[in-house]
């Protein structure tokens, strides 16, 4: 499989996997084991995505591979999301992932965070579905933080 195809089919799970999260959050039908991978993977992206939100905002200038794992995956979505220009988008996250840590529990999330949870995501989606998908290719200018 060359290195295309790969991406290309990386774009294509992440994408089922935001469309399945929205209608988990939408409350809608699906299988149970489905589910459970669906809000962990979620869960899990939300959790490095503020990680690297973090280690961007300090400045952080040496990362460790764990953190730096953290930081690509916040500037994947940053580069759908933020485009290294508008961070805001970053508060977003926190109240996304309070929705996905109650789901995984089994438990109801907040209206608020539900709906803070469903724009992003649906944000995410719009964005991938009309520039494709980019995967990390490299940092937006204002998150240099590896030379």
């Amino acid at each position: 499989m060359m290195g295309s195809d790969i991406d290309f089919m990386a774009g294509v799970g992440f994408r089922h996997v935001i469309e399945d999260g929205l209608v988990v959050l939408s409350k809608g039908d699906m299988d149970s084991a489905r589910r459970k991978y669906v809000v962990d993977d979620l869960t899990n992206l939300l959790s490095e995505a503020i990680r690297g939100l973090e280690l961007v905002n300090r400045n952080a200038l040496f990362v460790n591979s764990d953190q730096r794992n953290a930081v690509d995956t916040f500037s994947l979505l940053d580069q759908y999301l933020g485009h290294g220009y508008d961070p805001s988008w970053g508060n977003q996250l926190h109240i996304a992932e309070e929705a996905f840590d109650k789901l995984q529990k089994n438990e109801e999330p907040s209206d608020e965070a539900r709906t803070a949870a469903i724009q992003l995501f649906e944000e995410l989606l719009t964005k991938i579905k009309r520039q494709g998908w980019t995967g990390i290719l490299e940092q937006p200018a204002s998150h240099k933080i590896f030379e």
